[in-house]
């Protein structure tokens, strides 16, 4: 009786253990911020940043997103030396305010006037 009981205990932590603890297996040619994800200090909505990485010529790049300012930086991490280096920022709010941009046609707008005449 005893051992049952501690084999039914013991069950049930691993069972509390492995849902609290399980993490996505990543292939291993990914790292963790190849995933979306956020990140910060202050877990508030909005206000994390968001992190990609991906390999890329002699090193990684490293994407990082504010949402709640809406500005990007991306970065290059130089994969002997370890570097890094700032290439680009970007304030997004004007780009995402552009309804048609390098797009394919029917543009948007010429999708709206074709629903609008019906």
């Amino acid at each position: 009786m005893r051992s049952m009981a501690m084999g039914v205990f013991l069950g049930a932590v691993f069972v509390v253990v492995a849902s609290g603890w399980f993490q996505p297996v990543l292939s291993p040619n990914q790292v963790h911020a190849q995933i979306p994800t956020s990140i910060g200090s202050a877990p508030r909505a909005g206000s994390e940043l968001i992190a990609f990485s991906e390999a890329g010529e002699g090193g990684r790049q490293i994407i990082l997103i504010d949402p709640r300012t809406r500005i990007m930086g991306v970065y290059h991490v130089d994969g002997l030396e370890g570097k890094i280096q700032l290439r680009s920022v970007r304030n997004l709010f004007w780009d995402l305010h552009i309804e048609d941009f390098n797009g394919a046609k029917p543009s948007p707008g010429e999708v709206r006037a074709m629903v609008e005449t019906r």
